[in-house]
């Protein structure tokens, strides 16, 4: 938090210097709200404007970009190009102060064409642009915006040796030339910021560390760099374990940094850890991952329905299909999966072959007579409790949808043990007489329309005036 980063200016009548705390952070106001003693201060408490961004009308977002193109160092060739498109910019879901303020600056738009399409994926996909800008800077300046990156997102100033020799070397420059980086980049990539401990350097920008990282997980030479700096859910969404293939052509992270990568993704949440170990990671990683956070396993307690689609499936087959799956746990969930089918006429386990193969053969026979029995047998009863969790405004075929398709699953699996033609036939007039009497009930929700006002803004906002002087 920096408390000590105000501004100050100076009020006549006074003569006193006034201090501002000026924060786009809901976390920091929240902090600064306790040092600061509002309580005792209720001058200070009547004081406050909180402005949300998302708020701010087309009117002052377009005020906004004309300020940081009219008086940043863009030529004039560029923001004559960018103005006709300017308008409809300003009205995009996407548009960002931040935003605008690179927009405005050279050094963000060396890869940027003025045309209408680009501009717009410029403020929709911003990361996209700033590792391009970084993928282009020389190495000192690289190896300079890594500092941050390495000391976890703040340098303190003077910065120490260590990581910048780290920094030189990756990126094949000297200390020194990186050390006077820092200045270069100050207010456009990088900002010298300060509070009670002193000053320290940390990106201009949160996404600014967002695109070093994406731009250095590119080189796997740098991998150890990647895996020390970038923030552990980056790590886990970038790389795999040895011996496991995925789309798109992840960074391996091999044998000999395993330990690394268990310390960086050991305190993640549980579920985006278990994500990881889903997919991504091989039986070692798990294996390690276990001893050290047993309490994953309990994530296997509780399975929501249609159990093929909740989000701990992967984990469990992950684990069966590595020998990591204790038996007392798989023969939990297949208790589960009884549950399920009972409770739910859920069979939803029977559409997915991973999951199917943890169970065994004698287990799924067992399971497929308990539903020709206790879900085809009793169908009026199944209809009955699908209506009543029924929400009045979703439509009601919709609804039994999930039911239909369970009903005919198992259909066509129990036919060992059934007259299939006649189930069907009873399925499908249950379901057909017990949607069309709750269509006298059904309440589709009215569609939202934009108010009055916004319409008017939108229709009527002399933009073009605004940015009419723009290239003068």
């Amino acid at each position: 938090m920096n408390l000590k980063s105000v501004a100050r200016c100076t009020r006549p009548s006074f003569h006193q210097p006034t201090r501002f705390l000026i924060t786009s952070r809901d976390y920091i106001w929240n902090q600064a709200k306790e040092d600061l003693k509002l309580q005792a201060l209720p001058a200070l408490k009547l004081s406050q404007v909180l402005i949300n961004v998302e708020e701010f009308t087309v009117q002052e977002k377009a005020q906004i970009a004309y300020n940081h193109l009219k008086f940043g160092d863009q030529t004039r060739q560029f923001r004559q190009s960018v103005k006709p498109f300017l308008p409809a910019v300003t009205q995009g879901a996407g548009f960002l102060p931040e935003v605008a303020r690179r927009l405005g600056e050279q050094m963000f738009t060396t890869n940027l064409h003025p045309t209408h399409a680009r501009l717009i994926e410029f403020f929709e996909s911003p990361e996209e642009f700033l590792v391009d800008t970084i993928s282009q800077m020389d190495s000192e300046s690289k190896a300079a915006l890594a500092v941050p990156f390495l000391v976890g997102g703040v340098a303190r100033s003077p910065v120490a040796d260590e990581p910048i020799l780290q920094a030189a070397a990756a990126f094949g420059t000297h200390p020194a030339a990186v050390r006077a980086q820092f200045s270069r980049l100050h207010d456009s990539m990088l900002l010298l910021a300060s509070d009670i401990e002193g000053p320290y350097w940390k990106y201009k920008h949160p996404t600014i560390g967002d695109a070093f990282s994406r731009y250095v997980v590119k080189d796997p030479e740098r991998l150890r760099m990647f895996l020390t700096g970038a923030k552990a859910e980056t790590i886990a969404h970038e790389v795999v374990c040895p011996g496991v293939e995925l789309r798109g052509s992840p960074m391996v992270v091999p044998s000999n940094m395993m330990a690394l990568l268990l310390e960086r993704l050991a305190g993640l949440s549980s579920w985006t850890l278990t994500s990881f170990m889903s997919y991504r990671a091989n039986t070692v990683f798990n294996r390690l991952m276990l001893e050290r956070r047993p309490e994953l396993l309990d994530r296997l307690n509780y399975f929501s329905t249609p159990i093929a689609e909740d989000v701990d499936v992967g984990f469990l087959v992950a684990l069966f299909r590595q020998g990591l799956l204790p038996e007392a746990r798989r023969l939990q969930f297949v208790e589960k999966v009884e549950e399920a089918l009972l409770e739910s006429a859920d069979s939803s386990f029977l559409t997915d072959e991973a999951l199917c193969s943890v169970v065994t053969a004698e287990e799924k026979e067992r399971l497929l007579k308990l539903g020709a029995n206790e879900v085809l047998g009793k169908l009026e009863h199944h209809a009955d409790r699908v209506r009543r969790e029924w929400n009045h405004d979703y439509s009601p075929v919709s609804h039994f949808e999930p039911f239909s398709e369970s009903v005919n699953r198992l259909t066509a699996l129990c036919a060992p043990w059934i007259d299939t033609d006649e189930v069907r036939f009873k399925a499908k007039q249950l379901i057909e007489r017990t949607t069309d009497d709750m269509f006298d009930l059904y309440e589709p929700p009215e569609e939202n329309e934009k108010t009055a006002v916004q319409q008017s803004e939108n229709a009527s906002t002399p933009l073009d005036d605004l940015f009419r002087d723009l290239d003068e």
